[in-house]
């Protein structure tokens, strides 16, 4: 299969913290030159990398698709160690979907904050659901968890876009058991047809990338030993099993699930188209710029004439000069006072 009849909806990067690894532009740049048309990024609990994403995208001539893999529970009201925090993926469609996503994680770190920006159910349902395309996450995907399936049925009673995400991951029983599968990673894959077929909802394919090539693998460990406070010599720390979360190419995806085995062929092709009539749905929604509308300066007599930029810029210099001593001639401190960084 060509690259440009499938897309990744399900990346982290840099800003998936302590989680994933990977700038925008070395994203961009190895999906440009594997010749993918479309890539999405989907950091976890947040959107702060998104415009510098898009950017990034734009630039290299690939369209970008803009989302976030939302931390779900019952109530986010309740906060219980231990708890089983559910995953969800969230594609942004137009504005309508925009806004619904913002005003979510707003919530998300204002009422539901728990180690983890939540939202739970409740505060799913009652949004604008029409602007967003919502897939069921990774293993971790919130249908493992309490009234997870009666959630689903209650999402595919509000939209339509709803795909269920199946992944050509081989996890071992330690990671199943800790992600509340039972038994085996192939239970859960079962799981994910069943209720494709029970609820009539079609499948995407997606292989939640955390790093960019095959060998990034370990620096990724190193960011979860980090993430964990876990020693590098400890033989029991968390990591993830499978070695296989990077930017795969469409030939190795299939690859992958032909050696999963738990999906008929004829599944696995259609659920990788569909990540092109997904990307199709998102493809052209940009994060709108906004007037900065920045409050008036007052300005002594002396300065009515320069602008504002040019007086603050004054101020700064006298300031570096009269509080810590140090002329705005000097390279290093002139480089930071003058930083803008285009977005």
């Amino acid at each position: 299969m060509k690259n440009n009849k499938f897309c990744h909806l399900h990346l982290h990067g840099e800003h998936s913290y302590l989680d994933g690894m990977g700038t925008s532009k070395r994203y961009v740049e190895r999906a440009k030159e594997l010749k993918f048309t479309h890539l999405a990024l989907t950091n976890h609990g947040n959107i702060d990398g998104l415009i510098q994403f898009q950017k990034t995208c734009d630039d290299a001539g690939i369209k970008p698709i803009l989302g976030c893999e939302m931390y779900i529970v019952p109530k986010i009201m309740e906060k219980n160690k231990g708890e089983q925090r559910g995953h969800i993926t969230l594609l942004v469609k137009n504005k309508e979907g925009w806004k619904s996503l913002c005003n979510m994680l707003t919530k998300a770190n204002i009422e539901g904050f728990y180690y983890k920006p939540r939202i739970d159910y409740d505060m799913l349902l009652s949004s604008s659901l029409s602007g967003l395309v919502i897939l069921t996450g990774c293993s971790k995907s919130f249908i493992h968890n309490e009234f997870g399936e009666g959630f689903l049925w209650n999402l595919t009673e509000q939209t339509k876009n709803i795909y269920i995400e199946i992944m050509p991951h081989i996890l071992d029983d330690d990671t199943a058991k800790e992600y509340n599968i039972k038994n085996s990673s192939k239970n859960h894959n079962k799981q994910l047809i069943e209720l494709s077929q029970k609820y009539g909802l079609q499948m995407c394919a997606t292989n939640d990338g955390h790093y960019i090539n095959k060998e990034d693998y370990e620096t990724q460990e190193v960011l979860l030993a980090i993430q964990t406070k876990a020693k590098w010599a400890d033989e029991k720390r968390w990591r993830f099993s499978e070695k296989g979360l990077y930017l795969r190419t469409a030939n190795e995806m299939l690859e992958a699930f032909n050696k999963q085995g738990d999906f008929e062929r004829s599944i696995v092709y259609k659920a990788m188209r569909n990540t092109m009539k997904i990307a199709k749905m998102c493809e052209l929604f940009r994060i709108p710029k906004y007037q900065v509308s920045l409050p008036k300066i007052k300005k002594p007599i002396q300065f009515k004439d320069i602008s504002d930029i040019a007086y603050l810029t004054f101020l700064c210099q006298n300031k570096l000069r009269e509080d810590i001593g140090v002329p705005f001639s000097n390279i290093k401190y002139k480089k930071y006072l003058l930083y803008q960084k285009e977005v």
